[in-house]
């Protein structure tokens, strides 16, 4: 092991690298992305190396990086060391003689060159262990953040729209049945928003439990902020009502649930800016916990 750096000053190295690569890559003959006479190697070549380029100078490039556990960090580091020796880049030393700190041990093989320009994309590498695919167009991509308006529209492009609402044994599909499918549907964890099972008393018992849950109670006559929540509606005799709601910037509530006095089924309701407790036409509590989601973009 070399000398011990920071791992400030090791992400600083790591994106010098990566422009230095792509410097390097404007310089490589040919026609350029576009040009007639590249191959389609080549021509991928050059698109990649700009999408690297335009994503390393994204605020979600260093949220990713800081994200990094150390092992995971470690990796990455040497990946992009194997990147700059492989291009004979003028730092490529650096890789070899220092290391961050708080890191011991190797992870994995190097896999030899594995950069070279004719072989595989210098933009991708996937850990010969198979513990994370270290690549350096993941780190070019970066995590988007969802609007409220995307995960509504995620929520609401169910397949159950329409299913009637059943408390028939073997056939059971309740307010909670339903919340719990569509949650699972476009992939976010049902314990974070329903962890009491089909009870939804259950869940906001639990989650009032954890400061860190998310969930908060709704304050009187004033409805949340613009986004896509789950609410909670606890009637105070041991039932409760669960479902979405989106609030637009003018505080208008779109409602989707399972139930309803006329139409007990899986439905959308459209309201106005209202106190959305009004809409409930019951004495009881309110809660919300906001949805939130992320992405993977390359």
């Amino acid at each position: 092991m070399g000398n011990i750096i920071s791992r400030k000053q090791a992400a600083g190295q790591i994106r010098k690298t990566l422009e230095s690569f792509y410097m390097l890559s404007r310089g490589v003959p040919g026609e350029g992305a576009t040009g007639e006479n590249d191959t389609p190697e080549l021509e991928r070549f050059f698109i990649l190396s700009e999408r690297l380029c335009e994503n390393i100078q994204k605020k979600e490039y260093d949220t990713v990086l800081d994200s990094l556990d150390a092992e995971s960090f470690l990796a990455f580091y040497h990946t992009v060391g194997i990147l700059a020796e492989s291009y004979n880049l003028h730092n490529a030393k650096y890789f070899k003689e220092n290391e961050p700190a708080g890191i011991t041990g190797d992870v994995g093989d190097t896999n030899g060159n594995l950069y070279h320009y004719a072989g595989n994309s210098p933009i991708k590498y996937n850990d010969p262990n198979k513990i994370e695919d270290y690549s350096i167009i993941k780190m070019g991509g970066y995590k988007r953040k969802l609007s409220s308006e995307e995960i509504f529209d995620r929520l609401k492009n169910t397949e159950d729209m329409g299913r009637a609402y059943s408390t028939v044994a073997g056939s059971v599909f309740v307010c909670t049945t339903f919340v719990s499918k569509d949650l699972k549907d476009i992939g976010l964890d049902v314990n974070d928003y329903l962890p009491g099972g089909q009870k939804v008393v259950d869940s906001i018992s639990i989650l009032k439990e954890n400061l860190y849950s998310g969930l908060f109670q709704a304050e009187e006559s004033k409805n949340p902020g613009e986004g896509t929540y789950i609410f909670y509606f606890d009637y105070g005799d041991g039932t409760g009502h669960t479902g979405f709601v989106n609030f637009d910037k003018n505080g208008n509530a779109t409602i989707l649930h399972n139930g309803g006095s006329n139409e007990k089924c899986v439905n959308l309701y459209n309201r106005d800016n209202r106190d959305f407790y009004t809409w409930f036409q019951s004495e009881g509590t309110l809660y919300y916990k906001k949805i939130e989601m992320e992405e993977w973009v390359e």
